[in-house]
């Protein structure tokens, strides 16, 4: 895959939790579900809203106090089967996820995950989204292996479930596909993207925020392909949902704005690809923070276009803030 492309695979888990802290489990009644959020603690439900709240936004850096707050309560006033515990961890590496802190989102995620085959054991579908939210922390932190097994088993859940949730299957379907897209395996992430569109055209309306991840995914693959019209062409379908949804200044429009500006930069068409990337890294510099690892992605583009249109002193400004952020993430890694 193109190296400065941006994938919504998290983006996707997200939206697959719908809402944050209510991961799905498909159960009968006898056994109710572990990551609902639990009745009988007020103070924690206020607080796991208000993650909700601030993660729709995009806007990690406020949710993160909260989200810390929330698994604090949770520890000290929770029930005996950890239900609390395990809907905050799941939350937190989450976010911890999206500002690049890794390390910190595979130790939450394990927990939770930890929690989950404790309680209903090995194939429960509460463990197979465990198993795609450690997959995508895996991904991002550069273990390709325990990112692919994390999926397959994952998806492999999802199969033998009988009362298999289909919007989450097309999400873990979709997240094989792209990590197959980032190793260079294009002719592999062909099925799982298109299965995980077809799935969600029929079971979401059109204008639902989670196509838009699915359009955007299959817009990668079009690309990787040299499909530059579709691939377009689906970054534009999944802008449209996206800022009918969040609006046009949403931080979660960043990844379709720098997919789709980065198409225009591949035609050549400049102007539009600079307009698209500045406006993807202003509202990534709102929902992420100045230094998170994903600007750095967008100022090489920036600085591509400066240097390219003559205006040598924007491109160094931009090579420097993006080899200075790329340094600090690199020293937070160890």
């Amino acid at each position: 895959m193109n190296r400065w492309a941006r994938w919504f695979a998290c983006l996707g888990l997200l939206a697959a939790l719908a809402p944050l802290g209510c991961e799905r489990a498909n159960r009968d009644e006898a056994d109710p579900d572990p990551m609902a959020v639990v009745d009988g603690s007020e103070q924690w439900n206020t607080l796991v809203a208000e993650v909700n709240g601030w993660v729709e936004q995009g806007r990690y850096i406020e949710s993160l106090p909260v989200a810390e707050r929330a698994l604090e309560f949770a520890e000290a006033h929770g029930g005996a089967d950890q239900a609390e515990v395990a809907v905050s961890a799941t939350n937190l590496g989450i976010i911890y996820s999206e500002l690049g802190r890794y390390r910190e989102a595979q130790e939450m995620l394990e927990r939770a995950l930890s929690i989950h085959r404790s309680v209903h054991g090995p194939q429960h579908s509460a463990v197979a989204n465990g198993l795609n939210s450690l997959a995508l922390v895996y991904q991002r932190s550069g273990d390709a292996a325990m990112a692919e097994a994390s999926f397959v088993q994952a998806l492999a859940i999802c199969a033998e479930e009988p009362l298999a949730d289909g919007l989450f299957q097309s999400m873990v379907a979709g997240n094989l596909g792209v990590f197959y897209l980032e190793q260079g395996r294009a002719d592999e992430a062909k099925m799982p993207l298109e299965v995980a569109l077809d799935l969600q055209a029929n079971l979401l309306a059109r204008n639902d925020p989670r196509l838009a991840i699915a359009h955007s995914n299959l817009g990668l693959l079009h690309n990787e392909l040299g499909q530059s019209d579709r691939a377009m062409a689906a970054y534009r379908v999944a802008l449209g949902i996206l800022e009918q949804n969040s609006g046009a200044e949403s931080p979660r429009l960043s990844v379709a704005l720098a997919n789709l500006g980065l198409a225009y930069f591949d035609d050549r068409r400049y102007a539009e690809a600079e307009s698209l990337l500045e406006r993807a890294l202003r509202l990534d510099e709102q929902g992420l923070g100045p230094n998170h690892p994903a600007l750095a992605v967008t100022l090489d583009l920036l600085a591509t276009i400066y240097g390219s249109t003559g205006r040598d002193d924007e491109a160094e400004a931009a090579e420097k803030r993006s080899a200075r952020i790329r340094k600090e993430a690199e020293v937070a890694a160890g």
